[in-house]
């Protein structure tokens, strides 16, 4: 499910995985990887007239995923607000920071989808 968006790419030839291949599989054909997502600058988000934001204070203990369950009613969606405000995880954030929250979040999700 996490890869099914992103484009493969059957390598053949695998120069720069060579050392890493023989010591695994010295019988291996040709290699898949799955290529970097591109994710849309958020501030094409923050421009967006259609979009409000809404406010929480980030305390200690918050988690995104509990204000992605509380605002949009399901916490798999926290990264739209680590997206939005350039914070990606939890970690990156600290007591008093003030979390915007973009709302609707059909309209985010359209957005800020990786392409």
């Amino acid at each position: 499910m996490r890869y099914n968006r992103r484009r493969k790419q059957k390598i053949k030839k695998y120069t720069q995985y060579d050392k890493i291949i023989s010591k695994r599989d010295k019988n291996l054909k040709s290699l898949t990887i799955h290529t970097t997502t591109n994710i849309t600058d958020p501030e094409v988000l923050a421009n967006n007239a259609s979009i409000y934001e809404r406010t929480e204070l980030w305390t200690a203990g918050l988690k995104m995923w509990k204000l992605a369950a509380d605002h949009y009613g399901d916490g798999r969606l926290y990264w739209i607000i680590g997206l939005y405000n350039s914070k990606p995880t939890d970690a990156h954030w600290s007591p008093g920071d003030t979390v915007y929250i973009p709302h609707p979040v059909e309209l985010a999700m359209k957005v800020l989808e990786p392409r």
